[in-house]
């Protein structure tokens, strides 16, 4: 999101002796589609937890955290574990009901016999070759001013697509946590997204009374790379 180039923590802290950096931030109004972010739904938290090479320079490790605005207007909302036929189960998030799944974007409405459908996306289709319309519905009613099944509970579907006619949700959650759910991007080593615009890279010296010879170690992770370099013309100590 553009609005979200540089902000302040609400609440952050820094524990100098791991190098180690927390901070969480509340949205007054909640973002959508952060970072280019394709996805339906809209948030309401960032946090992350980031840990700094000793002197600052780079991230070591750590994680982004986008948490889910959390809503209670809509009554399938929450999150929910998908059962198919022969197929492994997932987990997916409902936010007014609207939901991602597989990186596609889905929609909930209710008939007007307060029955919950939705279309499959072409995208979906395109899954299973399927060009002409699929209808996931189901036949439970979920009046107004009731919340749809409890957790543990089960909404069962059926599907216009004849090689998956039966879907089955089983509630995890009424509604969604902020802190747990959402979108978590993990730092790894290799990938680092921070340095300090004053730090100016320098060669590595040659240390010829080294027992070990010269190492060299790339993206700041051991093990990663090493080079070892003798003087030309003398033979390596035994």
């Amino acid at each position: 999101s553009d609005d979200l180039v540089s902000f302040e923590f609400n609440r952050y802290h820094f524990h100098p002796r791991s190098m180690t950096f927390h901070g969480r931030l509340d949205f007054d109004t909640p973002v959508s589609s952060p970072c280019g972010d394709s996805m339906c739904y809209s948030y309401g938290s960032f946090s992350c937890l980031l840990q700094f090479e000793s002197n600052g320079q780079y991230i070591r490790d750590g994680y982004i955290h986008w948490g889910y605005e959390s809503t209670d207007k809509y009554p399938l909302d929450g999150k929910w574990r998908v059962d198919y036929e022969n197929e492994e189960s997932i987990e997916i998030c409902v936010q007014k009901h609207c939901f991602n799944c597989i990186g596609i974007n889905y929609e909930i409405s209710l008939d007007d016999k307060h029955r919950p459908r939705f279309e499959w996306p072409l995208a979906a289709r395109g899954f299973f070759r399927q060009q002409s319309s699929v209808v996931q519905r189901s036949n439970q009613q979920i009046p107004p001013g009731t919340c749809g099944p409890s957790v543990g509970e089960t909404l069962e579907w059926s599907t216009s697509l004849a090689s998956m006619p039966k879907i089955v949700w089983k509630r995890i959650s009424m509604k969604l946590c902020p802190q747990s759910d959402g979108r978590r991007l993990r730092i790894r080593p290799e990938a680092f997204v921070y340095r300090n615009t004053d730090f100016q890279a320098q060669l590595p010296p040659y240390v010829a009374t080294s027992i070990w010879g010269n190492t060299f170690c790339q993206m700041y992770t051991v093990g990663l790379a090493s080079y070892h370099f003798e003087e030309t013309g003398d033979e390596a100590p035994g």
